[in-house]
């Protein structure tokens, strides 16, 4: 299973037999995903190169990284996705944002279903994950090798059991059974596993 923890702060998880074996944070929140203000992966070298170029100080870098960066950073216009879909028809650094969002939580999925040698159940959760099926779509498209197929709304029915099985076939392939643009499983309660971290409160937003 991977729980995909998708709003102002966003994390992935991969998830074994009800035990989480990786996770896309690392020492703190900041690591993984782009997120709404955060930067998510960094090359470690980036912190001296801009104290030796810029001047910035360690708690500069720390502000920048975690206040200034991400959706906002690369857009310059907002930190919520919803702004961002709005103007990425007619602004070329909304559209960039939402992209590399996208892609970014794709490859992280692809990188978990290795991990786990396949892929049973996709969660979606958080604002982000829960409200914007046209972000689920994006994901999504592309991850058909996983069995993740999406469904047109005309489409909306189940399709296999809860768990992502499609009866009769032995499939380990998610099929959800929310009716929505994405054959996955989305969960609509919060997610009991939300990570905690030691800046800015986890990525629990």
């Amino acid at each position: 299973m991977i729980l995909a923890h998708l709003g102002n702060g966003a994390s992935l998880a991969a998830v074994r037999d009800g035990k989480s074996i990786d996770t896309s944070m690392g020492f703190t929140p900041t690591a993984g995903l782009v997120m709404s203000t955060r930067s998510g992966d960094l090359d470690p070298g980036l912190a001296p190169y801009l104290a030796r170029t810029e001047q910035i100080t360690a708690k500069q870098f720390y502000e920048m990284v975690n206040q200034q960066s991400g959706l906002l950073g690369v857009s310059e216009i907002s930190s919520d996705m919803r702004d961002l879909l709005a103007q990425e028809a007619g602004d070329v650094r909304a559209a960039e944002a939402v992209a590399l969002f996208c892609y970014q939580a794709k490859k992280w999925m692809g990188t978990f279903a290795a991990a786990l040698g396949g892929l049973d159940t996709l969660v979606f959760s958080a604002g982000i994950g829960e409200n914007c099926p046209s972000i689920r779509a994006r994901i999504c498209d592309g991850l058909g090798f996983l069995g993740i197929e999406l469904m047109s709304r005309g489409m909306r029915r189940l399709r296999g059991d809860f768990h992502g099985r499609q009866p009769g076939h032995g499939s380990r392939h998610p099929h959800g059974r929310r009716t929505d643009d994405c054959a996955l499983g989305v969960a609509r309660r919060e997610n009991s596993a939300r990570e905690e971290g030691p800046a800015n409160g986890g990525a629990g937003e």
